[in-house]
C-alpha cells in the first residue's frame, strides 16, 4: 500500500473509484479521493469531484487483511502525462485520427488552476489535509474572486489532491467524451447535405458482435466482402424468406435497422481472433507469418556459435563443360552449405550433379565436421587447419524435405544433434544462409561464362550454355576462395558488445574463435519506475512495420541509429505494426540516455517498449557509447572500400584470365573437327556427358537406360598410347592427362 494506489473493494458490486491521496500512521488517517469522474475505472462519471474521505488507518488495513478490500497501482490516464509541446501537437493517435483541440483543454486547466493557485503553492498536499483548508479555504476565495457559488473552487481542489499534485489532473474529462462506436450529439446535422437525407444504423455492442459472428463465418478466401456482407444480412437481418418461382426472396429489415457495408467490414475484423480481408485472401499461412514477422518471432534468438546451424541447396546457376572436351556441356551443378545462425559462418560445403537430397545434406554436415586442408589441396588451395574451423551444430535448422526422411532422422540422432524444419515457403527462417546463397551468385556464379543468372532463357535469346567453358576442378577453386573471404576477411558487424570489449578483429572467424573460447549469459531486463519518465528526455522516431526506430539526435539528417529498434506484445495486438506497414508513422518517445533496454510511449497512458536484440550487452551501453560506436562502424566500412574493390577486381581480373585461356582450348578443338557442329547439336548429350564425366573423375551416377548405353558405346574413341618419357616421369595428375588423351584421340 502507498500513496496513489487504486482502491478495489471485493463486493458484488466491486467498485475501483478511489485512490489514496495521503496517510498518517501517527495520526491514524488515511485520505481517500474519488476518481470516478476521471477514468473508466469507476462506475459513474460525475461531472463535480466529491471532497476526500478520511479514515481510520487501522480500520482500512484491517480490511485489506481480511481480504475486503485490495490495492492496485493506479492506471493514470495519458493526458496527464502531456507536456506543453503534447498541448500544440494536433495529433498524439497512432491508430485513429482525431480532431481533438488539446489548447481548449489546456485553457481549461490553467483556468481552473488560477482558482486554486494561492493555496496549492503556499501549502503541500499532507499541509492541506492536516489543517483541513480543503473544507473552510474554497469559501473564502471564492468570495475574494466576486464568485457566486464555490463549487468550482471545491471541484478543482478535489482533482488536484486526486492526483497528488499533478497539473493534468485539472484536465475535463473529454476524453470520456466521443471514440469509436459511440453516439455523437450535434446542434446542427454535422457535414454537407447532398440530396436526400438517409437515417443510418447505429452499431451496438450486439450489432458489432453480430458483425464479427459474420465476418468469422462467411469471410473467406476467394469470398469477396459484398458476397460475405450478403450472406450475413441473410443470417442476421432478414424480416421475411420466401418462395417465388422456384428462387428464394428475401425482404430485409429498413436500411436504418442494419449496419451498412463499411460498418461490416470496419467492426468484422476487429472480432476476437479475426483477421482483415488482405489477410483472409493471403491466407492463414501468410498471415501467420507475417505476424510472426512483425513480432520478431522469425528472428532466431541464439546468441552462442555453434547452437543452431542452417543447411539449405541451391542450384550453381552454372553451365560447367567436361574434363575430356570444353565442347561437352554438362548440367547445372547444385551447392548444400552448412552456416551458422548466429554469425552466418560456414562450416562445410557440398558440390555435385546430385539433386538435393538427404544424401546431399548429410555430405554437406560431414564436410563440416571434417578438415578442410585436404579438400582444399585438391582443388588447388593450401590452407591451414584453423583456417576454416570444423564444427557440426548442436541443432540444423533445414527444409521441410531434404532432410526429413528416415535415413536423415537417424543420421542426425547418431550425431546426438537435432533437426528442426521450416515451414513451406518460409524462407525467412533462414534468412542467413538464404543471403549467402544469394551473395554467392551475384559475386560468383554469375561473374562466370555460362551462367544462367538464375533464371530460364527467355525466347530468341543466346543459350548461356553456348558460353560455357569452365570445367569442375576450375568453379571449385572460385567458389571455395569466396568462402574462404567470406569467413576469414570480410568486416562484419560485431554481434555482441564484449566483442568489441576484447579488441575482436570483426570477421566472422575471429567472432567464432571468441565464441568457443569464451562463455556469456543474457542479462535481465529491468523495469523503470513509472514516475521517473516523465522528467526523461523525448527522441524522435518512427513507426515501422517491425517496430519503433529511433532517430540520431547528433546528426543534421533524419538518419536512423542502427539496431536499435523497439516493440512490445500491446504495440504488436493494437494493429499500428500492420498499418506501419503502408503508411509510417512519426512518434516521439521517452529514452533513457543510460538505460536503452526499454522506452517508453505516450499514447493512452505511458506504454512500456522493449528492445529487440540478440545482444544482452545491448543493455549496458549508454546512447553516447553507442552512437560513437556507431559512428566508428561507419568509417570502418568507408576505409574498408578500397580493400573490397581491390578484392573484386582481382577477381573480376582472374576470372577474365582463366576465361580467356578455356575460350582459346575451345576455339582450338572447335577448328580442329572436320565438320562444324550446329548450337543444336553442342547443347545435346548433357546426360551422356555428365554420365561419362561422373565415371571418368570415379564417382557413381545413376545407371543409364539400355538405348543410352548403346548410343555410347556406338561412339568411337580412339585408345591413347603412353609414351616412355609419360611413364617414367609420371604427372602429378595423370587423371586429367588420360582425359586430355582421350579427347584428343577422338578429335583425331
Amino acid at each position: 500500500m502507498q500513496a496513489g494506489d487504486l482502491i478495489v473493494e471485493h463486493d458484488a458490486c466491486g467498485a475501483s473509484n478511489q485512490r489514496i491521496i495521503f496517510f498518517d500512521e501517527v495520526t491514524d488517517t488515511i485520505w481517500k479521493g474519488s476518481i470516478a469522474f476521471i477514468t473508466e475505472q469507476g462506475q459513474s462519471r460525475r461531472a463535480y469531484c466529491p471532497q476526500p474521505k478520511i479514515e481510520s488507518l487501522r480500520v482500512f488495513q484491517k480490511k485489506i487483511a481480511e481480504n475486503l478490500l485490495s490495492c492496485v497501482p493506479f492506471n493514470v490516464p495519458g493526458e496527464w502525462s502531456w507536456t506543453n509541446k503534447d498541448f500544440e501537437a494536433r495529433d498524439l493517435s497512432i491508430l485513429r485520427r482525431e480532431r481533438r483541440q488539446r489548447l481548449k483543454w489546456k485553457a481549461r486547466r490553467d483556468q481552473a488552476f488560477e482558482l486554486i493557485k494561492p493555496l496549492v503553492t503556499k501549502y503541500t498536499i499532507d499541509d492541506i489535509l492536516h489543517q483541513s483548508l480543503h473544507l473552510s479555504w474554497p469559501a473564502r476565495r471564492a468570495r475574494e474572486l466576486g464568485m457566486r457559488s464555490s463549487r468550482d473552487i471545491y471541484c478543482a481542489l478535489h482533482k488536484y489532491l486526486t492526483g497528488l499534485g499533478n497539473k493534468n489532473a485539472l484536465l475535463p474529462a473529454y476524453g470520456n467524451c466521443g471514440g469509436a462506436g459511440k453516439q455523437k450529439f450535434f446542434t446542427t446535422p454535422p457535414g454537407k447535405i447532398s440530396g436526400e437525407i438517409i437515417n443510418g444504423f447505429n452499431s451496438d455492442k450486439l450489432a458489432r458482435i453480430r458483425m464479427g459472428l459474420g465476418w468469422k463465418k462467411h469471410k473467406k478466401e476467394g469470398v469477396s466482402v459484398r458476397v460475405a456482407y450478403d450472406r450475413f444480412l441473410n443470417e442476421f437481418y432478414a424480416s421475411q424468406v420466401c418462395w417465388k418461382d422456384s428462387m428464394m426472396k428475401v425482404i430485409l429489415l429498413p436500411p436504418d435497422q442494419y449496419p451498412s457495408e463499411y460498418q461490416f467490414a470496419e467492426w468484422g475484423p476487429r472480432y476476437e481472433g479475426n483477421m482483415s480481408a488482405k489477410s483472409v485472401n493471403d491466407g492463414e499461412t501468410s498471415h501467420r507469418k507475417k505476424v510472426a514477422l512483425r513480432s520478431g518471432q522469425s528472428r532466431t534468438s541464439v546468441i552462442s556459435a555453434g547452437l543452431l546451424g542452417q543447411i539449405d541447396t541451391t542450384p550453381c546457376d552454372q553451365n560447367l563443360v567436361s574434363e575430356s572436351s570444353r565442347l561437352k556441356i554438362l548440367r547445372t551443378p547444385y551447392k548444400a552449405e552448412l552456416a551458422d545462425s548466429f554469425l552466418g559462418y560456414i562450416y562445410g560445403i557440398h558440390v555435385g550433379f546430385e539433386h538435393p537430397c538427404t544424401t546431399t545434406n548429410l555430405l554437406a554436415i560431414l564436410n563440416g565436421a571434417s578438415s578442410k586442408v585436404e579438400f582444399c589441396a585438391r582443388y588447388g588451395i593450401n590452407i591451414r587447419e584453423h583456417e576454416w574451423i570444423s564444427l557440426t551444430p548442436r541443432r540444423i535448422l533445414g527444409d521441410n524435405g531434404e532432410m526429413k526422411s528416415e535415413t536423415g532422422l537417424i543420421s542426425i540422432e547418431e550425431m546426438e544433434a537435432s533437426i528442426e524444419f521450416c515451414e513451406s515457403y518460409f524462407g525467412e527462417r533462414k534468412a542467413v544462409l538464404e543471403s549467402s546463397n544469394h551473395r554467392g551468385h551475384v559475386h560468383n556464379d554469375h561473374l562466370i561464362p555460362g551462367s544462367n543468372k538464375g533464371r530460364q532463357t527467355k525466347r530468341g535469346e543466346k543459350p548461356p550454355g553456348l558460353d560455357a567453358c569452365f570445367t569442375f576442378q576450375e568453379y571449385m577453386p572460385l567458389l571455395i576462395q569466396s568462402i574462404l573471404y567470406r569467413n576469414n576477411e570480410e568486416i562484419i558487424p560485431y554481434p555482441l558488445i564484449e566483442m568489441r570489449k576484447d579488441g575482436v578483429r570483426p570477421v566472422r572467424i575471429e567472432m567464432m574463435k571468441w565464441c568457443i573460447e569464451k562463455g556469456y549469459v543474457a542479462s535481465t531486463p529491468t523495469d523503470i519506475d513509472a514516475l521517473r519518465v516523465r522528467c526523461l528526455p523525448r527522441l524522435k522516431a518512427v513507426l515501422h512495420a517491425d517496430g519503433v526506430h529511433l532517430f540520431d539526435p547528433t546528426s543534421a539528417y533524419e538518419c536512423l541509429i542502427p539496431s536499435l529498434r523497439y516493440s512490445s506484445q500491446w504495440l504488436h495486438q493494437s494493429g499500428a505494426l500492420e498499418r506501419a506497414h503502408t503508411r509510417r508513422r512519426r512518434l516521439e518517445v521517452h529514452v533513457n540516455p543510460s538505460n536503452l533496454q526499454e522506452i517508453w510511449l505516450n499514447l493512452d497512458g505511458l506504454r512500456p517498449l522493449q528492445i529487440q536484440t540478440r545482444d544482452p550487452y545491448m543493455a549496458q551501453v549508454t546512447l553516447y557509447d553507442w552512437l560513437s560506436i556507431s559512428s566508428d562502424d561507419k568509417v570502418k566500412n568507408l576505409l574498408s572500400r578500397q580493400e573490397h574493390r581491390e578484392y573484386h577486381v582481382g577477381r573480376i581480373a582472374t576470372i577474365d584470365h582463366v576465361a580467356k585461356k578455356a575460350r582459346k582450348e575451345k576455339k582450338q578443338e572447335f577448328d580442329a573437327l572436320d565438320k562444324k557442329p550446329s548450337k543444336a547439336s553442342q547443347l545435346k548429350g548433357k546426360r551422356q556427358n555428365t554420365h561419362a564425366e561422373m565415371l571418368a573423375q570415379g564417382l557413381f551416377p545413376k545407371p543409364m537406360a539400355s538405348q543410352q548405353l548403346n548410343n555410347m558405346k556406338n561412339e568411337q574413341v580412339v585408345p591413347a598410347t603412353l609414351s616412355a618419357q609419360s611413364i617414367s616421369n609420371p604427372s602429378p595428375n595423370p587423371v586429367r592427362d588420360l582425359l586430355r588423351q582421350l579427347r584428343r584421340g577422338h578429335q583425331s
